[in-house]
């Protein structure tokens, strides 16, 4: 088995790496989006109340039951793709303490194999499988999901390799394999699946008949005409563009265009657990690395280059 020094840390590093966050928008910067459109369509309106004047056509008492359709189909969408969401900021942290299992559980089998073994092999397939997991979900570098899959079966191949070495119990391994793929599965579902299309054009409808029901819409006073368009458009036009952002709760990547605009990324989750995984393990592979190449130089009575 290899040795730990009890003087550092469980992972074999001093300290733990600092990793910087992503580029995430910040969601103060779509509320002045909003609130700069909000602010156009209360200047639009004052102007047409004050110069032409033209006061609105409909009462507010007329078109209640609008905005209360409104929020209630806000409320459904939103706690729809909200459970979405949470379930995807589990998913980084539950992946990452299965690795560690994994390592943990092969380091244990490795305890009744009668040679040495090199742990290296075992590192740079965690290693591989973390760096694909990641780039999937952040679609970079062309991973796809059968591409994070064939890392795990790979691993399954090395479990049967040490198996066939007389390995201890290497079916907790499995296990836990059988674990990962499953979050890895439920993450790619929840990353390919969209609002109910009809839904997301029903509520873009309903804002936008807000906005212009609002605008047409008389008041008394232009403090009732400001307070009224500023609160109820700010709400409507925000939570709609939010629902949209968290659709993809993985949309690290700021999206192009007018889409970035609009929508923005600022409901992406974090994968810093994995990020900060990654360099943990390639930390810990460069000393097995270093540690095996010193065990050849031993046994060889010579120096090896580096």
């Amino acid at each position: 088995m290899p040795d730990f020094d009890p003087s550092r840390n469980r992972f074999g590093v001093d300290e733990f790496p600092e990793q910087e966050d992503e580029p995430i928008e910040d969601t103060y910067s779509i509320l002045a989006q909003t609130f700069l459109i909000v602010s156009v369509i209360i200047a639009a309106k004052i102007c047409l109340r004050e110069f032409i004047p033209w006061k609105g056509e409909i009462e507010l008492a007329e078109i209640s039951l609008v905005f209360t359709g409104l929020f209630f189909l806000l409320g459904i969408m939103f706690s729809n793709v909200n459970a979405d969401l949470k379930e995807a900021e589990k998913m980084p942290m539950d992946v990452v303490s299965s690795l560690d299992q994994l390592e943990d559980s092969f380091i244990l089998a490795s305890s009744k194999i009668s040679d040495k073994v090199d742990l290296s092999e075992m590192q740079s397939l965690l290693l591989a499988f973390a760096i694909s997991w990641r780039d999937m979900m952040l679609k970079d570098n062309g991973i796809t999901y059968g591409d994070t899959l064939h890392c795990l079966s790979d691993i399954v191949v090395l479990v049967r390799d040490w198996d066939k070495k007389g390995a201890a119990n290497t079916a907790p391994i499995v296990v836990v394999i059988d674990k990962v793929r499953r979050v890895v599965s439920r993450g790619t579902v929840v990353q390919r699946t969209e609002v109910l299309p009809a839904a997301r054009a029903l509520l873009n409808f309903f804002v936008f008949m807000s906005c212009v029901l609002l605008f047409l819409a008389s008041y008394k006073t232009l403090v009732a005409l400001s307070m009224v368009i500023s609160c109820v458009m700010t709400v409507c036009i925000f939570m709609a563009r939010i629902i949209q952002a968290m659709d993809d709760p993985f949309n690290i990547r700021p999206p192009l265009g007018i889409q970035r605009w609009i929508y923005g990324h600022m409901a992406a989750v974090q994968v810093f657990p994995l990020t900060e995984y990654i360099t943990r393990m390639e930390r810990r592979k460069i000393k097995s690395d270093e540690a095996a190449r010193l065990r050849l130089q031993t046994m060889a009575g010579v120096m090896l280059p580096k």
